[in-house]
């Protein structure tokens, strides 16, 4: 069975022959796209507070198929209503009222569809660029110069940063599309400063590398307190001989790149240890000898260990 689905082909055929566009089994109409969508499927209207022109695609291709499926879907727009993005992508935030809206750009194509849901927004709007260049993202970024950033001549876009690894990279690239820019390579001092002092209204654009840390840093802001693991170091003066402490020290600034706070709590030989309130544990590396002694220590320990 084919299914023919569309969101806005032009009716067409062939005044000579029959071929004409295929008869409609689902189709979208009267598409709204200022903040938020909204969309008529089989004489319904449905809303979802998502962006982008493509997710109407995504919408309509999931309603097809469930509806050939044999599902009347009578709680669709319940779904839709009810339905939070996630991981970055198109992810909605509210940071003590003001709109942020968090989503990857890695390529021209997706960078240009990004565009388009940006200026699907009417309201006066800020925007930040973050772009990265580590190994999952490629050195080369000279990607950014097949993107229409022109499109961002709007007076509706009030204010522009580039940031991240690349940020210098990304504000030359706006400088030749004759948009003025500043520069902050701290993406959480680029949030922070336009969600205190912006329109309300922030997209941050992201490549890869750089969507996780972002995403974190805006739970953070959302939720109004700190991300924050506790690290056991035990039996440091015994066990010590591999650069353990540079573990430690690597591990604390690796979660403080990406927006979490971390304590660490060292422990001797005799020290009573709850490991109920601990979220990352190290044992370094030791001689023989001490490697026995705590050894023998972490078997008295294997009640508690067992249970956790």
């Amino acid at each position: 069975m084919t299914i023919i689905i569309t969101v806005n082909w032009e009716k067409y055929h062939c005044p000579k022959c029959d071929f004409a566009r295929p008869k409609l089994d689902y189709a979208v109409t009267n598409v709204h796209l200022d903040r938020g969508i909204s969309l008529r499927m089989e004489g319904r209207q449905f809303r979802i507070k998502s962006h982008g022109f493509y997710n109407v695609y995504n919408i309509l291709a999931a309603y097809a198929a469930a509806r050939t499926a044999g599902f009347y879907l009578e709680r669709f727009d319940q779904v839709l209503r009810r339905h939070k993005t996630q991981n970055g992508r198109m992810e909605l935030f509210d940071i003590g009222g003001r709109h942020v809206g968090l989503n990857l750009a890695k390529n021209p194509a997706g960078f240009n569809q990004n565009i388009s849901a940006v200026l699907e927004d009417k309201s006066p709007k800020d925007l930040i660029v973050v772009i990265n260049d580590k190994a999952q993202d490629g050195k080369d970024i000279s990607w950014l110069w097949d993107v229409d950033f022109d499109r961002f001549h709007d007076p509706r876009v009030q204010t522009f940063i580039a940031s991240g690894i690349r940020a210098l990279d990304m504000q030359l690239r706006f400088k030749y599309a004759d948009i003025p820019s500043k520069v902050e390579e701290d993406v959480t001092k680029a949030i922070e400063r336009l969600v205190t002092g912006g329109t309300g209204n922030l997209y941050v654009l992201c490549n890869y590398t750089a969507l996780y840390n972002t995403h974190l840093i805006l739970k953070k802001l959302e939720e109004g307190k700190s991300m924050k693991l506790t690290i056991g170091h035990l039996y440091p003066e015994l066990l010590n001989l591999y650069g353990d402490r540079g573990n430690i020290i690597c591990m604390v600034q690796r979660l403080k790149w990406r927006g979490i706070d971390a304590v660490v709590r060292e422990f001797d030989l005799n020290d009573k240890i709850d490991f109920s309130k601990l979220d990352i544990v190290l044992l370094g590396g030791g001689s023989d000898r001490e490697q026995l002694l705590v050894c023998n220590r972490l078997k008295k320990l294997k009640k508690t260990l067992l249970i956790m």
